[in-house]
Order: C-alpha cells, then sequence, then structure tokens
C-alpha cells in the first residue's frame, strides 16, 4: 500500500487534502513544517511528499532542496499559492514534481497524486 506525507502547517489544508487522497487508500502521515518532515523521511520511505512552500520552521523550499541534495527519488506535488508551474522548473531539475496552485479543485489533486505514484486504475 502506498505511503504519501503531506507536509502543510495549515490544519484545514490538511484535512482537504487527506479527504481528496482518500480514494488513493494510501496511508497518509502529515508534518506541520520542513523539518518535522525530514525527521519522518529519515524513518520511513514515502511514495510521494506533498507539501505547501510558505511553512515556519524550514519553508517546502528547504525541503525540495534537502530531498534533491539527499538524491532521494521520491515524487514530490508542491501545493502553493505562491508559485506557478513554471516558477520552479530550474529548482525541481531531476526532480519527478508536479505543481498545483491554490486553490485548487481536489480532482485536480487527485490526478496528480495517481499520476506521481503511477497509479491509472486507482
Amino acid at each position: 500500500m502506498p505511503s504519501i506525507l503531506i507536509v502543510e502547517d495549515d490544519v484545514k489544508m490538511v484535512d482537504i487534502l487527506q479527504r481528496a487522497l482518500k480514494p488513493l487508500g494510501c496511508v497518509i502521515d502529515t508534518a506541520r513544517n520542513g523539518d518535522e518532515a525530514m525527521k519522518r523521511i529519515e524513518k520511513n520511505a514515502y511514495n510521494l511528499v506533498i507539501t505547501d512552500l510558505m511553512m515556519p520552521k524550514n519553508t517546502g523550499f528547504d525541503l525540495l532542496e534537502s530531498l534533491r541534495s539527499n538524491g532521494s527519488g521520491v515524487p514530490v506535488l508542491v501545493c502553493s499559492a505562491y508559485v506557478t508551474p513554471d516558477a520552479l522548473k530550474g529548482f525541481g531539475a531531476g526532480m519527478r514534481m508536479e505543481v498545483v496552485s491554490k486553490p485548487f479543485k481536489t480532482e485536480t489533486i487527485l490526478k496528480s497524486a495517481r499520476r506521481l505514484l503511477d497509479l491509472t486504475s486507482t
């Protein structure tokens, strides 16, 4: 069963993402910032990381940089109101990454997660 880490400091957004991803039947873990996320990633193998960019205690940018520099192959779905897909093109070089701008439709998150998890039949 695939596992997903949601990195988001807004509790309401975490709830929205969890509900949107429920049809995938994945195990979902959460972290409130980049520091917490990296600690979880060191202890667990995730199939997908979904992250906001603007958070306290290490931003999503810091998390992306850590994942890239550590050579982590985990796909990343960035959900942020502060960035467009074009803005992260060079930043995510060598990473499997998609960007969804907030506000988003839950169907958009579900489709992106399916693509990044290589799930076509769920």
